[in-house]
């Protein structure tokens, strides 16, 4: 049975997980504006677009977009690069974390069916939506446990707001 490759996406900010999710469609933006795909309005070190993932056969990319303080791999200043297992990048006081998952072709495709049904995606329903948007995202979720036979791989984060400086 064929496999789909799929990334999971962690970010970390002063060891606490901000946002965890399975990257779907691409490209994904993070950065301070709202217009991002995982917006972090407040965290002053990001740029309004700071860094982009994206898809391109067969491999997964994120690609630095012009930002002010910079993509970091290894403590050493990077534009673009392949994103692989484990790998960790660092975006400002952000760790952001990589895992590839395997779905099953089957899993794969139900899991794709059922996001394309929705008016918004996992990586459209990120820290700053509304509690409206947090109990859909529960809600879908505990659908697709059920469809699936599977956890999902997301994790509904609190707030930036709730962290201490």
């Amino acid at each position: 049975m064929e496999n789909e490759k799929k990334f999971a996406l962690e970010v970390i900010y002063r060891g606490q997980v901000l946002y965890r999710g399975i990257i779907q469609n691409t490209p994904i933006t993070l950065g301070r504006s709202k217009d991002c795909d995982i917006p972090f309005e407040k965290m002053d070190f990001l740029s309004r677009k700071h860094i982009e993932i994206f898809y391109q056969h067969p491999n997964y990319y994120f690609r630095d977009l012009n930002s002010s303080n910079g993509v970091f791999q290894n403590k050493k200043r990077i534009s673009q690069g392949v994103i692989e297992e484990g790998q960790s990048i660092n975006v400002g006081e952000l760790s952001l974390n990589f895992k590839e998952v395997s779905l099953k072709q089957k899993e794969a495709e139900k899991l794709k069916q059922k996001s394309n049904n929705l008016d918004k995606t996992i990586t459209e329903i990120s820290l700053h939506g509304t509690l409206n948007d947090a109990i859909e995202l529960e809600v879908m979720f505990e659908g697709m446990k059920e469809e699936l036979g599977t956890e999902p791989g997301i994790e509904l984060i609190e707030d930036t707001d709730s962290i201490k400086d």
